[in-house]
């Protein structure tokens, strides 16, 4: 296994991560995290980060490294899983992790019954997944703050259909891969 990726902007900029192996895990790209964080002019500084699908954890070690708070990395595979621990003691920043290794509805109801919320929540599922649940089940528990953005990274040919309760903010395409930015409706929109 090879470090393959590198953090594209600040605390560790230029450092290298570990992806893991196999074809189920599709990193996002450097160029398009750099153009995700371009998008999101600092919003991970200071903030809370739930990085749901993590993979190999670059959305959330690329928060990170930009000043957010802490993230909670969330993969169902143990593989995935032992490379973000592994990525995280790369950078000695395991004292700004939390590590959960369930899948998107188990986290979230885990979260939610917790009090977790969240300023910035990264959704980099697999290509052509329905996201509708997975967002219902976000406002359900009330895991992103009013205020907050989620990230939600798709095929550049899919349309993301948001359920009652969020908006678009905005959304670029960069060859295949797409970046959605989005986030809870005003509550007097709701009205």
């Amino acid at each position: 296994m090879k470090a393959n990726l590198v953090i594209t902007g600040g605390e560790y900029r230029s450092r290298r991560l570990y992806a893991p192996e196999g074809r189920d895990t599709r990193p996002t790209r450097a160029m398009v995290r750099e153009a995700l964080f371009n998008m999101l002019q600092g919003a991970s500084g200071n903030a809370g980060v739930l990085d749901l699908f993590a993979g190999s954890g670059a959305l959330g070690f690329e928060a990170l490294s930009r000043g957010a708070a802490a993230v909670t990395f969330c993969d169902t595979a143990p593989g995935a899983m032992a490379v973000v621990r592994r990525n995280a003691a790369l950078l000695s920043a395991q004292d700004r992790c939390t590590f959960l290794q369930l899948d998107w509805c188990q986290a979230l109801h885990k979260l939610g019954g917790q009090g977790e919320r969240f300023d910035l929540i990264f959704l980099d599922p697999p290509y052509g997944m329905d996201l509708a649940p997975v967002l219902l089940e976000i406002l359900a528990q009330g895991t992103l703050n009013p205020g907050g953005q989620a990230v939600v990274e798709h095929g550049s040919r899919e349309e993301i259909s948001l359920p009652a309760g969020f908006d678009t903010l905005r959304s670029r395409r960069y060859g295949e891969s797409a970046i959605t930015l989005i986030t809870l409706t005003m509550e007097e929109d709701r009205a």
